[in-house]
């Protein structure tokens, strides 16, 4: 967070690493890191903070940015058999697809965050803050690292459209939005869905992944 403590930028996160790899808890390496932890946990952490924070602050607000990527599209909702360690993970799962899950995943938290917390106070953005040369893409194959490499951006770019949204007097009108590069607002993926076979689904609604999730974080 910043010194005053009222923006917290969550942008931590892993990028396609083996997919054997997982955390303690069982859960994905990218999923349990890109989400649950440097997401969900540190915020729920800070919460109390941040809403007293907006408190005192001379706008009302305390502004949360959750870094997600266009890669939330390529996914049409959260497979809970695909974020924890399993069979189903480890014979159907890839790196990319995974990472997906993990994005998507932070744009379900970024929206469901603001739902509840908006009338105290709390602007949370879900962004994509752009393809970008950085270290995150240490684990892509030689052939996608040589095919991409002239199309991205250099890093510090990625940081344009976060502090435009976390630093700017508009950025407080910007609760419940999605934004792209560079520093406009995009629209997030409409058809969300949790996948658990038999067990349970839903429809348009971002509230039922997010609670998913985080139950199974507690």
């Amino acid at each position: 967070m910043s010194q005053e403590h009222r923006v917290l930028f969550n942008s931590a996160g892993v990028m396609y690493p083996p997919v054997e790899q997982v955390k303690k808890d069982g859960f994905d390496l990218q999923f349990g890191i890109n989400v649950i932890g440097a997401h969900f946990l540190l915020t729920k952490f800070l919460l109390l903070r941040l809403i007293e924070t907006a408190k005192s602050s001379t706008d009302g607000k305390a502004r949360v940015m959750n870094t997600s990527s266009m890669g939330h599209t390529f996914v049409a909702g959260i497979d809970l058999d695909m974020i924890r360690d399993g069979p189903k993970r480890l014979n159907a799962g890839t790196a990319n697809e995974l990472d997906s899950l993990s994005k998507f995943g932070n744009v379900v938290f970024a929206h469901e965050f603001h739902r509840r917390y908006a009338d105290q106070g709390i602007v949370s953005v879900s962004l994509h803050p752009g393809n970008l040369q950085t270290d995150l893409q240490r684990h892509i194959p030689k052939f996608e690292a040589i095919l991409t490499k002239n199309l991205l951006y250099p890093a510090l770019m990625g940081a344009l459209t976060e502090l435009h949204a976390g630093t700017t007097p508009e950025g407080t009108n910007l609760g419940g939005k999605h934004l792209i590069p560079w520093a406009s607002v995009g629209e997030a993926r409409k058809k969300h869905t949790l996948k658990k076979p038999a067990v349970l689904s839903c429809g348009s609604s971002l509230r039922t992944p997010l609670r998913a999730f985080s139950d199974a974080a507690s």
